[in-house]
């Protein structure tokens, strides 16, 4: 591949693009650039004038341009557009890469002048070049679905998601003013980014949706009917570093896409480098030293909750036990044996089953998806197998309800087996170039506003705004952890079954944690008071 592309490109990733489709000249890479915005143009342009790739020629890209009838015949012919600039002066666009004779052109243009009784010699001629694509706009030539390749559009896609940060790739469908249109979104640290380069048309839309996933499902199975499909995408980059994971589910006047982006890489570090206080840290490696009973890892999607499992394995003296790991999909590489069920549920219940025959010491899962896998991971506390799982909860205190919806009027059996539980969340980290302090009677919310005061802090910080630094004054590249963890003992197993309902439970661990430093709202509200966190991020603990 050509050095141009990496001086053209943002980064390396696109170099993977161009290299799958094979494209090695410039003339199609700077189509390909354009077509798929992979860069916007005007960036392109100065790109192209950086690298002096055209050194004797202007560069321009015209949002538009007058043109007259009078051009129209010499415009055909010599594949160019003419725009009168004054009087005396024309200006004339060709595209980069054509085969203009410009002592042609003025011949024609000389000609023309004569014949309408101008002196063509009054007339200054200045030439510009416009990309091969803006050319085609400015022409009015309009590209439809079938001029674009499709698993090119989600490539590119993917690979600007990434760039900006993002887990996952929206393509939605709605309505505006009842019309049908569609945009692109990315989930940035939580929060959705538009990508506003890509207007997506609804055939564009429909063979996204159904030529993305072709090559990976049946013909019977690539239907989309009426509850979606789900599929897996391992090489969309041919990288090895990424998996793609899209459901689409029909909607009105068109789909819901969405792709959930999974890096796949290698955890190397160990508890202390997660970032957590030092009570969740030193409770984390306690808890790795247990060869049996469960440990629940919790938090919301996209909290940590893998990479805080397979630390925990990285604790543990792995050449003196059998470790395995069941995961959909896997998301972490490690050193030791892992499944992916690949969301078939029926599968990870028979290999839970069969895992007592295999003389395991620790099994590791990524989730608890179904009852019956719920059981599956208590028969194996009670056969002296250990489990580190993980789940969703807001709070350690709704692990009640959470035991409740698995096993029912069983829940109670679990405790006996249960080591401990921990609630992680992932912040991002004030920006310190941006804000500056205020006092919390500036918040709007009641509510953020009450909580603030119930926990005792006095100082906010906001973002002042068009930073370069930060995006809306979080830093995305710097997410740290909080935590609040519980290791159970025989009186906290002994009271929970006291406990006549899940409804007491709640109680009983909400007193036992909430007033405490140990608790996620001492920390978040300390971090907020010291100028950490941005003051919002309350509102995923109220």
């Amino acid at each position: 591949m050509d050095d141009i592309v990496l001086k053209l490109l943002k980064n390396q990733d696109y170099v993977t693009l161009f290299k799958l489709k094979n494209i090695t000249n410039l003339a199609d890479i700077i189509d390909t650039i354009e077509r798929y915005n992979i860069i916007d143009t005007e960036t392109l342009i100065t790109r192209i004038r950086q690298y002096e790739l055209f050194e004797d020629k202007y560069i321009s890209n015209p949002k538009e341009i007058s043109r007259e009838s009078l051009y129209s015949d010499i415009e055909d012919e010599h594949g160019v557009l003419i725009e009168t600039i004054s009087s005396n002066s024309l200006m004339i666009y060709i595209p980069l890469f054509s085969k203009v004779e410009l002592d042609e052109l003025a011949m024609s243009l000389n000609y023309l002048f004569t014949e309408n009784g101008v002196n063509s010699e009054d007339i200054v001629y200045n030439y510009s070049y416009i990309t091969p694509f803006t050319y085609k706009r400015l022409t009015g030539e309009i590209l439809t679905e079938h001029d674009y390749d499709i698993r090119t559009i989600l490539r590119v896609l993917v690979i600007d998601c990434i760039e900006q940060g993002g887990s996952d790739l929206h393509i939605e469908t709605r309505h505006i003013d009842g019309e049908a249109c569609y945009r692109v979104r990315y989930r940035v640290d939580g929060t959705m980014i538009t990508n506003e380069r890509w207007k997506l048309t609804k055939p564009l839309m429909e063979l996204l949706c159904y030529n993305t996933i072709a090559e990976e499902t049946s013909a019977q199975e690539n239907k989309l009917g009426t509850i979606g499909i789900e599929t897996v995408i391992s090489d969309l980059l041919e990288d090895g570093k990424y998996q793609i994971r899209i459901c689409i589910i029909p909607v009105l006047d068109g789909s819901k896409f969405t792709a959930r982006i999974q890096s796949l890489k290698t955890v190397s570090f160990n508890i202390d480098q997660l970032g957590f206080d030092k009570d969740v840290s030193s409770g984390l490696k306690d808890l790795a030293k247990f060869r049996q009973g469960i440990t629940l890892i919790t938090g919301p999607v996209r909290s940590g909750k893998n990479t805080t499992t397979m630390a925990m394995t990285n604790s543990m003296d792995r050449d003196d036990i059998v470790i395995q790991d069941l995961s959909s999909p896997v998301e972490i590489l490690m050193d030791f044996s892992q499944y992916d069920y690949g969301e078939n549920i029926n599968n990870l219940v028979t290999i839970l089953k069969r895992i007592k025959k295999l003389d395991i010491d620790i099994v590791t899962l990524n989730e608890i998806p179904s009852k019956d896998v719920a059981f599956g991971v208590l028969e194996l506390a009670q056969s002296s197998i250990g489990a580190i799982t993980t789940t969703h909860l807001n709070r350690i205190w709704m692990l009640p309800h959470k035991l409740y919806s698995y096993f029912g009027q069983d829940y109670k059996d679990v405790l006996s087996y249960m080591n401990g539980v921990l609630t992680q969340k992932l912040y991002p980290k004030l920006c310190p170039h941006c804000t500056e302090i205020k006092s919390i009677d500036v918040v709007d919310s009641d509510l953020i506003k009450r909580y603030l005061r119930e926990h005792k802090v006095s100082n906010i910080y906001i973002p002042s705004g068009n930073c370069t630094h930060c995006r809306n004054g979080r830093l995305s590249s710097e997410l740290r952890p909080y935590g609040e963890l519980l290791i159970f003992n025989d009186e906290i197993r002994t009271d929970l079954r006291k406990c006549d309902s899940p409804y007491e439970m709640e109680e009983y661990l909400k007193n036992m944690i909430k007033n405490t430093e140990k608790s996620l709202d001492y920390k978040v509200s300390k971090a907020i008071n010291n100028g950490d966190l941005y003051y919002e991020e309350v509102l995923t603990l109220i």
